[in-house]
């Protein structure tokens, strides 16, 4: 649910200032449907044709944190899409929701620190 519009927020940081208002609109827009709905393709195609390295760097982590929570034993209770919506109606069904932070921290902190920077 963060991740994502995280990029899309980083993005519009990222523009030109000439161009930061109209890419502020579409990521702005696309990072709050991501967040509430799960719908994260105009995110993912925004930065698959601009910067294909850190969309396949984006594809194995993500790739890694389903069997990081399977591993767990963790259930997060969602339907398809993983956003806010789907997290709040189907929570009940959840199994070791606790858990779910500190896979974002291993992901993160741990995996992420590894990868060479690029300032």
């Amino acid at each position: 649910m963060y991740g994502l519009p995280a990029a899309a927020i980083a993005i519009w940081h990222s523009a030109k200032p000439e161009n930061r208002a109209k890419v502020g609109g579409i990521m702005i827009s696309a990072a709050l449907t991501s967040f509430l709905t799960g719908i994260t393709e105009p995110i993912e195609f925004s930065f698959m044709f601009v910067a294909p390295i850190l969309y396949i760097i984006h594809a194995i982590l993500a790739g890694l944190a389903f069997p990081i929570c399977i591993l767990l034993g963790m259930r997060d209770g969602t339907s398809f899409s993983h956003g806010l919506i789907d997290f709040i109606v189907l929570s009940g069904n959840s199994s070791k929701l606790w858990l779910f932070p500190n896979c974002r921290y291993l992901l993160r902190d741990r995996v992420l620190h590894h990868l060479p920077r690029t300032d």
